[in-house]
């Protein structure tokens, strides 16, 4: 189920060797263009070992020297500045830190760490190459090779989606002749950089598998999570036509929405997860270390179906976690929603002391709720053998209700059945306004709101409120009185503007 675990380690290190355009390459073993890769098994180790990227582990890709100037962020990591923590702590869902913070305030300076969250465009070049060894790789059965040719440009749109997000359209090599070409080129315009992920991801989709849960292919990218992608690049410039066959492709996949809401979160291959980053050793998943306090011991009053002890108690062993979820948000969760028992407003620290929000003490709890939405064994959690959920089919759901309501003009009794689906799970149902079943704006509103209940800690928040245009404004509604248009995007390294010499232009207001 996890054979794309064991090459990471070693095919790791051999893709670093790829050059790119931005950053000097680093040799991290004796190989060399002479003696690897030669055969199927060194392509799909180079294919597999790219996977390690995704993950959450925040150390496991470390591109430390003075040339790279510090590691660089994989994209599901939970840290400040990775691609899914930056999602969460710069809306208004959660925070990190304490009553101050340069990337949750919206100060963020030229002068930031912007460079580790950058080097993710190098996985653009890498993907070329690989992409290049595939297809010249002999051996390889045709039916395999054009699988394999899929699964990597559906990484590398992923990775230019990242790009594409955090810092808008840049130069990226996608033709593998240009590999060795290390001279800066002016930045693409966003219509044609959106070409260039909507095609990795539509070239993808014909030959990725299926749905891969319980089969030996889970873990690997599949038609859902580019399916997911394309709805996702879509639906963000509101081309709602564009993502509804992607949308409505996913129906009749086999997928699911489980009746108890945590299972997705608690069991990894669970009918309703569209892809998750398996778990493992190798790809772990941080969540508890980001999460737990560094005193903590147990959270309290959490969902009891899932506690250790069935009365709301979640054990846990102290970690450096200090990203929780606001306050402000987890109190736009009902007292009777189920997916509030995923947070704890209450904890035990390793001394025996119970501290509360109102009597938070010197805990994080100061600033937000703890989160304990993967209800893992205490053993697993610690060892970070947990997955991250990426897509689920609640999130097909959602996303066609909103479609069809903004074409339409009008909230649509599809759209209003797929909403019901969730909020009846949530035990919420009765709890809808009901002008959302007639007024579009108090859909769109309702929407959003039910958007941030359903998908906390899973990554989407920034984007959904890009999407609805509420993300500097919901910042300023929370006194962030910095914030302002630039924050759409993050600013370009400023070693990477030094270094091309004016051709790169910095992004508008820094």
């Amino acid at each position: 189920m996890k054979k794309i675990l064991s090459y990471i380690a070693c095919a790791f290190a051999a893709v670093c060797v790829v050059t790119s355009c931005d950053l000097d390459a680093i040799v991290y073993s004796d190989m060399t263009e002479t003696n690897y890769p030669q055969n199927a098994a060194d392509a799909q180790s180079l294919l597999d070992g790219m996977y390690g990227y995704l993950k959450t582990n925040s150390g496991s890709v470390n591109m430390s020297s003075t040339a790279n100037t510090g590691w660089g962020w994989p994209v599901w990591s939970i840290g400040n500045i990775g691609w899914y923590g930056w999602q969460m702590v710069t809306s208004d869902e959660g925070r990190s830190g304490g009553a101050s913070n340069q990337y949750t305030d919206f100060t963020w300076g030229t002068s930031g760490d912007w460079l580790q969250t950058f080097q993710i465009i190098k996985n653009v070049t890498r993907m070329t190459y690989i992409l290049d060894v595939i297809d010249k790789t002999e051996g390889i059965p045709s039916a395999k090779k054009a699988e394999m040719i899929a699964e990597a440009k559906c990484l590398r749109g992923m990775f230019m989606y990242v790009v594409y997000d955090l810092f808008g359209p840049f130069h990226v090599t996608l033709d593998p002749s240009e590999i060795n070409d290390i001279e800066y080129m002016p930045r693409p315009s966003k219509e044609e950089y959106r070409s260039w992920m909507i095609k990795d991801f539509d070239d993808a989709i014909a030959d990725l598998p299926g749905k891969t849960n319980h089969t030996a292919q889970w873990g690997r990218l599949n038609k859902g999570f580019a399916s997911m992608m394309l709805a996702k690049i879509h639906m963000r410039e509101h081309e709602y036509a564009q993502a509804v066959p992607y949308l409505e492709s996913l129906l009749n996949m086999g997928y699911s929405i489980d009746p108890d809401y945590f299972a997705p979160f608690a069991e990894e291959e669970n009918d309703e997860n569209i892809y998750c980053i398996p778990s493992g050793v190798k790809a772990d998943n941080e969540f508890y270390f980001y999460t737990t306090p560094g005193n903590c011991a147990a959270f309290l009053n959490v969902n009891k179906e899932h506690s250790h002890d069935g009365q709301g108690t979640f054990n846990t062993t102290k970690y450096w976690g200090g990203f929780k979820i606001q306050w402000a948000f987890y109190d736009t969760f009902d007292d009777k929603d189920i997916r509030k028992g995923g947070m704890a407003e209450s904890i035990r620290t390793i001394d025996g002391k119970i501290y509360t929000r109102e009597n938070p003490g010197s805990t994080n709890l100061q600033y937000g709720a703890m989160c304990c939405k993967y209800f893992y064994p205490q053993d697993r959690a610690y060892a970070g053998n947990i997955h991250s959920v990426c897509f689920r089919y609640a999130d097909v759901l959602m996303s066609l209700a909103e479609c069809y309501s903004m074409i339409a003009g009008k909230p649509t009794e599809k759209a209003l059945e797929y909403i019901k689906i969730i909020t009846d799970r949530a035990g919420t149902t009765d709890l809808t306004p009901a002008a959302v079943s007639t007024d579009l704006e108090a859909f769109k509103t309702f929407l959003l709101a039910e958007r941030g209940r359903e998908f906390y800690v899973e990554g989407w928040r920034r984007d959904d409120l890009l999407r609805f245009d509420d993300y500097i404004a919901s910042a300023l509604r929370r006194g962030k009185t910095s914030a302002s248009e630039k924050n759409k995007l993050m600013p370009i390294p400023q070693r990477v503007i030094n270094e091309s010499n004016g051709i790169i232009e910095q992004n508008p207001g820094y």
